[in-house]
């Protein structure tokens, strides 16, 4: 198991999701250039789905939503041809890490819960702050799932064994078509977070 250091994320966040897995390697990617290419993409594939719609019937969405959609029609189509050629490498590269190790480990979001309807957050637009560690692996076809590290914040502060504040989770990234793996290591993963034990040699080498 490597850890993907994000590379932006509340100190807090960081803090409790990193701390059972203080033992595994570290590993780069760059996923905040990985969130540019999902906004071309995503945007782009989601008007192509929704074009004749939001033409005939655009009371159907919510103004936002609507807003949106009208400004993922002017996405050139070349921007949408470099950013699939940019996925593309993006998949190699990750490729090239599971080659190594069986699983991926990094926070499942970048920072703690926020208020219900909250658009606005120091790091950026609130619903694309909370996609950003998430999405690269949408672009790259890989599975991907989210378990609670602890908690952050409220009158207890940080716990590792989520007792008061807001939750922090961790998310576990492998290989197309491992998906046994990877409920297999969550499974695992689960049980040593709830005995107070630090992560480590939860899978076996790539």
């Amino acid at each position: 198991m490597a850890w993907i250091e994000p590379w932006e994320v509340d100190p807090e966040v960081g803090r409790v999701a990193r701390a059972p897995f203080a033992d595994a390697p570290v590993e780069h990617l760059d996923l905040e250039a990985v969130r540019d290419v999902y906004a071309k993409i995503q945007p782009s594939e989601a008007y192509g789905a929704h074009a004749e719609r939001v033409a005939s019937a655009p009371e159907l969405f919510q103004p936002e939503i609507l807003e949106g959609l009208h400004a993922s029609a002017r996405i050139p189509a070349w921007r949408f041809l470099r950013a699939t050629r940019d996925r593309a490498e993006f998949g190699r590269r990750v490729d090239g890490l599971l080659a190594r190790h069986d699983v991926l480990a990094l926070p499942t979001t970048s920072i703690a819960p926020t208020p219900i309807g909250e658009r606005e957050h120091a790091f950026g637009y609130v619903p694309a702050v909370l996609m950003g560690l998430t999405c690269p692996w949408n672009l790259a076809g890989l599975p991907a799932l989210s378990v609670p590290a602890g908690t952050v914040g409220g009158t207890v502060g940080g716990t590792a064994d989520g007792a008061g504040g807001l939750p922090v989770g961790v998310q576990l990234v492998t290989r197309a078509g491992a998906e046994d793996l990877l409920f297999e290591v969550a499974e695992r993963v689960v049980e040593r977070l709830a005995a107070g034990v630090r992560v480590r040699g939860v899978a076996t080498a790539g």
